[in-house]
């Protein structure tokens, strides 16, 4: 789309890392700079970028704050900060059972998450100014690799289980929802609020921010 691409990442793996990015810019003839290093440390001059992404980075930060720092440093007056799909809990105390829970945690470590002041905390200690933030079930950036039919799905479970009913519901879902789904938006929003109501430890939350003009 025209951008002059920078990747960050300090794993030189060949299948997940930099060696899997730089082998994915040849495939695809795409130009794309890989820089090997951690985002606490940018190896960039101050205001060198127009957009910093983040995709499922911030929640690994060994020091959140100073990696927000270091992509507002980077970023240029006027310029975009986005980071997604970022591990949120409620309370400290809900950090060990988000990482048991995690299916990849036992075998590699390195998951962690964070409060979402925590998060908003850092990115405005930055210096800049948060314009969106996104929960579980306000974006498919949040909720994918899961569709918006499989989410509805799962909004309608908790719907009917809050009603107390357990049997039966992925039944009734089969034979009702995927008509009701199409006919009505109301209901949809009916799902997710259901689902927004069943909390787990670890929720998907996506944030963007700005860096002012003027500081």
């Amino acid at each position: 789309n025209g951008f002059d691409v920078t990747a960050l990442e300090p794993d030189p793996s060949e299948i997940v890392g930099a060696g899997a990015i730089r082998s994915l810019a040849v495939r695809t003839a795409t130009p794309i700079h890989v820089v090997q290093e951690w985002g606490e440390g940018l190896p960039f001059a101050d205001r060198a970028f127009d957009v910093v992404y983040v995709r499922q980075v911030l929640h690994h930060a060994r020091d959140l704050r100073q990696l927000c720092a270091e992509a507002a440093r980077v970023l240029r007056p006027g310029g975009v900060f986005i980071a997604v799909r970022e591990h949120v809990i409620r309370a400290p105390e809900d950090l060990p059972r988000f990482l048991k829970s995690h299916p990849l945690h036992a075998m590699y470590g390195g998951e962690h998450a964070y409060l979402r002041s925590e998060y908003e905390a850092a990115i405005s200690g930055a210096g800049l100014q948060i314009t969106h933030v996104m929960g579980p079930y306000d974006s498919v950036i949040n909720f994918h690799p899961l569709s918006p039919a499989q989410v509805q799905e799962q909004g309608f479970r908790a719907l009917v289980e809050g009603l107390g009913v357990r049997r039966g519901v992925g039944l009734v879902w089969r034979l009702v929802g995927n008509q009701a789904a199409a006919c009505s938006s109301h209901f949809a929003a009916r799902c997710i609020t259901a689902l927004k109501m069943k909390y787990t430890p670890g929720n998907i939350y996506s944030f963007v921010a700005e860096k002012r003009l003027f500081a």
